[in-house]
Parts: structure tokens; C-alpha cells; sequence
């Protein structure tokens, strides 16, 4: 009897235990799935939206930046050159007029800069006038040299880079680039730096460059395409039509000449690619060089996407449907089993996540390299002579101007070298300019690997190299000068089959306590003078 009460008691036990799990599991997960559906709908319905927005705000970052980056190009292309033609003028200033004139001699007159070639100091346009009456006496013809001595620099707008310096006899010299020339070496700059950025899902930089505001035919030029590189300086048209019948050029230059900015779709050729497919576009007018910057990610990769995100979504709401019948029809037993299941599930999904965030990361950081490479580069060419390698005049008073404060602070002493090539014009002369130019590389060469670890030296101007001796008297100077003096004439330097017996002058200033930046430049300057005019290949201090 005891058993079949004990059997009755345990049925009806269960029995009401699972009855009521059932009903509180149904009142717990009724209301649970409901607003998990409404969220669910809502959740799809905004998944489109918010991922088309996120591409959108990346496309116009990455035009944003790359706009940033051209504007350093062109205030760094022009820093370069004032400081090449304030250079040049203190040069200039050390001379009379006709040595002005012979080394600054026009190539004819009223000729252009040639096409296609490196923009140098060599192609400043130089004006010599009277101090007194302003009155030009003669131009070298660069640079619309005529038309900047008849109206002046202006307000510098078409004359950015202007350097003037007093001539013996009461002249003056003026050395000056146009802008257009600076803007054209910029560009140029520019348009390599682009080429070389690649982002994710095969995106690109492009730049269109307007001839004319008003649109119609050749209205403007494809300046940079990596996609289609073979058709950079073709002439586009706002009445060319995708494959669809719009007119993106026009829709492009409506919006420009509207916003300055604008998103818009059309249909364009994929990367190493035939396929055509809709792309959207972000593209922003940079004015200064009339150049439209856009770049792109077409729609059926942002789609690909949407349809992850949509199923991935639609795979966790299937999977806690199951997890809650699983809850429902057993209890104690398979609870465990669900905790398990569901932290298995959610460890999952986190290193489903965090994988993914890794690789954007991972992502982010090649993007970063890249842009440090640039700027890297960028860098070196603004503080480094192209020619020589070694620092520009720019970097090298930045240097010197550092090395003041901690003498000033610590007592320590330090000396400037300022050496120069003996008879280099003769070499320039009679060999040629590109001769010239191996003669200078390889003297900074020699130079450079016989310096002291802590020492630098820099390309000062024309063939004058300044070496900047730290923690060194002036008689340790003087030692240094004479082992890089005997360094340069010790062996003869050898272009093509030619070597050729160079030898160097050089002047030693010691710093001390009280004296600035110019007085010390003007003493090793001295230093050098009088090696010149005691016959050369000599070491001259103030000793």
C-alpha cells in the first residue's frame, strides 16, 4: 500500500511540477519572444542603414584625410623653396651684379619652365633693380620674371616664394617662384602619394581636375585613376553616361559647384575587373588646385555585408528559440545542458567578435604603417637635401639652434665647420652640371662616413657643406677639419672614367658663452673666406 501511495504522491508530484515549470516557463517566455520578434524587426530594419551610414563617414575620413595630406604637400613644397631663395639671396648678396647676372643668365627670354621637368633652384626667376628707385635693370626672364617687374608681388597670391637681398652700387636682387610652378611640383607630389594609398574592399583614391566650372565637354581632366591608370589625363565630360543612362560627371560638378561636397551612386568598372556595378561615391572639392578628390565602395559589397549581418542575426534569434524549448520540456536535467550549450554559444560569438576585431585592428594598423611611411617620406624631403642626403639648410639651423640652448644651459662647448668645394664652378663648367652634381654626392659621401657618431653635417648651399661638432673645442675642431680636409684630397673622385682631384677649404668657429646664432655663422663664414683667399685646401680658424 505504502508503495502504490509513494508511486500516487511521486505522479502527482511530477506531475504538477512539470505542470507548473510549464506554465511559468510559458508566462516567463511568451512575453520574452514577443519583444525578442519586435526587436528582431526593428534590428533588421536598421541593420542597412546603419552599415550604408558607416561607409559613408569612412569614405569621407579617407577623402578628408587625403585633402589634409595634399595641403602639407603644397605648404611643405613651398617652405622648400623660400628657403632655397632665401638661401640663394644671401648667396647673391656676397656678390656685384654682373656675377649676379652670369650665374642667374636667362635660358631665353620670356621662355617657361620645360614640361615635365623637376622644378629647381635653377629655374627661380631673378630681378636686379635700383634701391633707391625701385627701377629694374634687368631680369633673367623665368617665371614671368618681366611681369613681376612691372606689377610687383602683389599680395602673393601669384608669387608665393620671393627672397631680396642688397647689392654692392645700390642694386638689389629678387629671386621669386610663381605660383603656378610651385603648384605644379606640388601636384606632382601629390598625385605619387595617391597612387601608392589602397584601403580595404579595394578601394582607391581618384582625383578629377576641372578645366571649367560650367561642365559640357572637356570640362575636366582625370588626373589620378589607380583603376585606370592608362586614361590619367584624358578629358571627361559632364555628358558622358554610365551604362544606366545618368550622368554622374554632371551630377558630380552640380553638386561641387552646389556644396563643395557630395555622395552619389553610379555604375563604374571594378578593380582588375570587367564587371560593372553601382558604386557609391563621396567627392570633395580641394580649390586650390581645382581638383576633385572622391573615392568609392560599390553597393554590392556594402549588400554582401547587410546579408551577413542580417543572417547572423537571424541565426541568434533561431537559436535562442531552441534554447527556450530546450528550457521548457526538461527542467533540471537539461538546464545544465542549456547553461552549457549557451555559454558554448556565447564563447563563440565572443571569439567570433573579437576575431573580428583583431582583424580590423590588425587592419587599422596596416592603414597606419602605411600613412607613417608617407609621412615619413614626406618628412625626409622636407628636412633632407635631395642631392646629397644629407640635412637641408632648413633642418640644420633647427639643429644648431638646439644645441645653443643646451650649451647655454650646460657650458658644454661645440663647433661649426663650414667647408666648401675648391674651383667647383670650373668643374660645372668644363664637365657639365650632372658631373658637378656626382662631385657633390660623393664629397657629402666622404664627409658623412668620416664624422663622428654625434656629429651631422648638412648641404648649406650650392657647394658649401656646414658640420655641426658637438662637445668639441676649437682645436678638436680644427683636427676634425684637417682629417676631413686630408679625407677629400687624399683620393681622387671618380665620375665615369674621369677622376678628378678635388680638394676643399674649410673655416672652424668655436662657440661661446653670449654669442648668437649669426655672429657664429658669420665668423666660420670668415674662416672660410680667408682659406679661399690664401690659396684653398687649407683649414683656417680663429685660433
Amino acid at each position: 500500500m505504502d508503495t502504490i501511495v509513494r508511486k500516487k504522491i511521486r505522479f502527482f508530484y511530477y506531475t504538477a511540477a512539470l505542470v507548473t515549470m510549464a506554465v511559468v516557463a510559458l508566462a516567463v517566455s511568451v512575453p520574452y519572444f514577443i519583444d525578442s520578434r519586435k526587436n528582431y524587426d526593428l534590428l533588421i530594419s536598421e541593420i542597412e542603414n546603419s552599415i550604408i551610414f558607416w561607409h559613408q563617414a569612412t569614405l569621407k575620413q579617407s577623402v578628408t584625410r587625403t585633402i589634409s595630406e595634399i595641403e602639407t604637400i603644397r605648404s611643405l613644397t613651398r617652405a622648400e623653396f623660400q628657403a632655397l631663395c632665401d638661401a640663394q639671396a644671401r648667396a647673391f648678396s656676397r656678390l656685384d651684379a654682373q656675377d649676379v647676372k652670369a650665374l642667374a643668365a636667362p635660358r631665353h627670354e620670356g621662355s617657361p619652365h620645360p614640361p615635365g621637368t623637376p622644378l629647381t633652384l635653377a629655374d627661380a626667376g631673378v630681378v636686379i633693380s635700383e634701391l633707391a628707385t625701385g627701377r629694374v635693370v634687368w631680369t633673367n626672364g623665368r617665371q614671368d620674371a618681366d611681369a613681376f617687374a612691372q606689377d610687383g608681388p602683389g599680395e602673393g597670391t601669384a608669387y608665393p616664394v620671393t627672397a631680396t637681398a642688397p647689392l654692392p652700387q645700390g642694386m638689389a636682387v629678387t629671386l621669386f617662384f610663381r605660383a603656378a610652378s610651385l603648384d605644379a611640383l606640388a601636384k606632382a607630389r601629390a598625385k605619387a602619394l595617391i597612387r601608392a594609398v589602397r584601403f580595404d574592399q579595394g578601394r582607391y583614391i581618384w582625383v578629377n581636375e576641372i578645366k571649367n566650372y560650367a561642365g559640357g565637354d572637356n570640362y575636366a581632366v582625370r588626373a589620378v585613376n589607380p583603376n585606370l591608370p592608362e586614361t590619367e589625363g584624358n578629358p571627361l565630360s559632364t555628358n558622358t553616361p554610365d551604362i544606366h543612362g545618368n550622368l554622374p560627371y554632371k551630377e558630380e560638378l552640380e553638386g561641387i559647384n552646389r556644396d563643395g561636397e557630395l555622395y552619389f551612386k553610379y555604375y563604374f568598372k571594378k578593380v582588375d575587373s570587367m564587371e560593372i556595378a553601382q558604386k557609391m561615391s563621396y567627392a570633395k572639392l580641394y580649390k586650390p588646385f581645382d581638383w576633385i578628390v572622391a573615392t568609392g565602395v560599390y553597393m554590392d559589397d556594402i549588400e554582401t555585408v547587410i546579408l551577413k549581418r542580417k543572417q547572423a542575426l537571424t541565426d541568434a534569434y533561431a537559436a535562442q528559440v531552441r534554447s527556450f524549448i530546450i528550457l521548457m520540456a526538461a527542467v533540471f536535467v537539461v538546464c545544465a545542458t542549456l547553461f552549457y550549450a549557451f555559454e558554448r554559444r556565447v564563447h563563440a560569438m565572443v571569439i567570433s567578435f573579437v576575431s573580428r576585431l583583431h582583424e580590423n585592428e590588425q587592419e587599422l594598423v596596416k592603414k597606419n604603417d602605411r600613412l607613417t611611411a608617407a609621412y615619413t617620406q614626406l618628412e625626409h624631403v622636407a628636412y633632407h637635401d635631395f642631392l646629397t642626403g644629407l640635412l637641408n639648410r632648413h633642418a640644420m639651423s633647427d639643429r644648431i639652434g638646439e644645441e645653443f640652448s643646451r650649451s647655454a644651459r650646460s657650458g658644454a662647448p661645440f663647433c661649426l665647420i663650414l667647408a666648401d668645394i675648391d674651383e667647383f664652378k670650373r668643374i660645372n663648367d668644363t664637365l657639365g652640371h650632372d658631373v658637378g652634381d656626382q662631385v657633390l654626392a660623393k664629397a657629402a659621401n666622404r664627409l658623412r662616413k668620416n664624422l663622428r657618431h654625434e656629429d651631422v653635417a648638412a648641404r648649406w648651399g650650392g657647394e658649401e657643406f656646414l658640420i655641426l661638432a658637438t662637445a668639441c673645442t676649437l682645436e678638436k675642431g680644427v683636427i676634425l677639419a684637417e682629417k676631413l680636409r686630408e679625407v677629400v684630397e687624399g683620393r681622387p673622385i671618380r665620375v665615369g672614367e674621369a677622376a678628378l682631384h678635388v680638394t676643399m677649404t674649410f673655416g672652424v668657429a668655436a662657440y661661446a658663452p653670449g654669442k648668437t646664432f649669426d655672429e657664429l655663422l658669420k665668423d666660420v663664414d670668415l674662416r672660410l673666406y680667408d682659406g679661399k683667399r690664401g690659396g684653398r685646401n687649407r683649414v683656417v680658424s680663429d685660433a
